[in-house]
């Protein structure tokens, strides 16, 4: 016996609550390219901004998706007293990768990672590696040459473009527009009791969400004509705490 939903496209189908978040974005903006209202800009917290949702998103739909990216998790980047790999000259063309001291790799070889996305090992000769007098700038290891783990070339830019742009002092400025969505989130757990289904069945549970945003939008234009002032930013017990001992 098939479902229902089998076959109608995905981003109508109702989602199970085990479906991890960041598999929903294409989903959304399937969702709108049906409508014809796809956005330029998507705003989207930290878990929202992985590779291949953000080449995915350009390529596919033409959105920016507009988030913090998560930093470069390499012990030269994190400690700041390394090579890492920004410090390399990437010729995408040759296959080659070039380190500041003039070093040419010699090896190339695109992989896949354990979660089998595209990726690029780059190792460098041995007896160079070896006695270079920056070794310990480059790798910990004892006698093993540096090697470059990354992205293929698209992934690889499309991350960098976005750390770049992270860096920069307009994002901050930019990314404020998301403000208060984490508020309306909680609105909707606290007050309308989002996260607790109140029927059986995936279609009712859809029902039930739709109704809760419509019911949100009311409390909210309601409130606006009424000149209710935004609430406060919640404080936790714990924070009230700190605050308390500080003053004291």
């Amino acid at each position: 016996m098939t479902s229902n939903h089998a076959s109608s496209p995905m981003w109508q189908r109702p989602l199970v609550a085990t479906t991890p978040d960041d598999q929903i974005v294409p989903t959304i903006h399937a969702a709108l390219a049906e409508k014809q209202v796809l956005p330029s800009i998507h705003f989207v917290d930290a878990g929202y901004t992985d590779t291949t949702l953000l080449l995915h998103s350009q390529q596919q739909y033409g959105i920016d998706l507009y988030g913090p990216v998560a930093a470069d998790p390499s012990w030269q980047a994190r400690q700041q007293t390394g090579y890492d790999h920004t410090a390399f000259q990437l010729d995408w063309e040759t296959k080659t990768a070039t380190c500041p001291q003039g070093i040419q790799s010699t090896q190339w070889h695109q992989k896949h990672d354990i979660g089998g996305i595209d990726c690029i090992d780059i190792r460098f000769p041995v007896a160079v590696c070896r006695h270079s007098p920056s070794r310990t700038q480059c790798t910990k290891a004892i006698t093993a040459p540096h090697h470059l783990k990354l992205r293929s070339q698209p992934l690889y830019l499309v991350m960098q473009a976005a750390r770049d742009r992270q860096a920069s002092p307009t994002f901050k400025a930019l990314y404020a527009h998301r403000a208060g969505i984490e508020s309306t989130m909680a609105q909707g757990i606290r007050r309308s009791y989002l996260q607790h289904a109140r029927y059986r069945g995936l279609a009712r549970v859809a029902f039930q969400q739709i109704v809760t945003a419509v019911a949100l939008n009311l409390i909210r234009i309601s409130a606006w004509w009424a000149g209710v002032p935004i609430g406060l930013t919640r404080v936790s017990a714990l924070q009230s705490l700190r605050v308390g001992i500080s003053l004291a």
